[in-house]
């Protein structure tokens, strides 16, 4: 059995993102990952797990990055407008983890996604 040690790499509904200069490299990881092709994942905060959550994680990143892309062709957000960054690309914590049946930490998760959003945004406009 293949058996990745992904860390924080992977997470469980989905990943963090620090900053905006780390974007690509979130995304080069999840790939080079993927083509591991592990038989289980093991995350730091969450459980061993199918390495479809890779995937997930990865579908998710592009899903935010596709939104991104949409908003940026017609509006240039300012600073301000990027604390609810969800809201500008009509996304929310809700959309990300319908389906899931595990608990999630609303209160960091919300956050984080927040934040992979303004990450992202800032990437794209850099």
């Amino acid at each position: 059995m293949s058996l990745l040690l992904a860390f924080d790499a992977v997470e469980m509904p989905l990943p963090c993102i620090e900053s905006a200069i780390y974007v690509p490299q979130m995304f080069a990881t999840l790939e080079q990952l993927l083509v591991l092709q592990p038989e289980r994942v093991l995350c730091s905060h969450g459980k061993t797990t199918s390495p479809a959550i890779i995937k997930e994680n990865l579908a998710y990143l592009h899903e935010i990055e596709l939104r991104c892309r949409a908003l940026l062709q017609t509006h240039q957000p300012a600073e301000s407008e990027l604390e609810h960054a969800s809201t500008l690309i009509n996304y929310s914590l809700d959309d990300v983890i319908a389906g899931r049946t595990e608990p999630v930490d609303r209160t960091f998760y919300s956050e984080a996604h927040e934040n992979n959003i303004r990450c992202i945004l800032q990437w794209l406009m850099s």
